[in-house]
């Protein structure tokens, strides 16, 4: 992420495409994480949606047992494809 210049000048390669932040956590960080990711989003002019996704696990694989998380993953993802649909009706 600290390399993104190039996308961001100067033709802004990612303005108005749709972000949606999904992280995986051991046990804490995860509202940091979210946050700099969808500051990463906002500061290339992107559509973010939602707040993001937080998973738990400490092992791997066992986030995905983490059913809360799997669960918002896919309603992001969900509300991701909405978004897209709504921008392309509107071009």
């Amino acid at each position: 992420m600290d390399r993104t210049y190039a996308l961001r000048y100067p033709n802004h390669k990612l303005k108005n495409k749709v972000g949606g932040a999904i992280v995986a956590a051991g046990r804490r960080g995860s509202v940091n994480a979210l946050s700099i990711i969808n500051n990463f989003f906002l500061g290339h002019d992107m559509l973010v949606t939602g707040l993001g996704i937080s998973g738990y696990g400490t092992k791997k694989g066992e986030v995905k047992q983490d059913n809360r998380a799997m669960q918002g993953a896919r309603s992001l993802g969900k509300q991701i494809v909405q978004l897209i649909k709504a921008i392309k009706t509107q071009n």
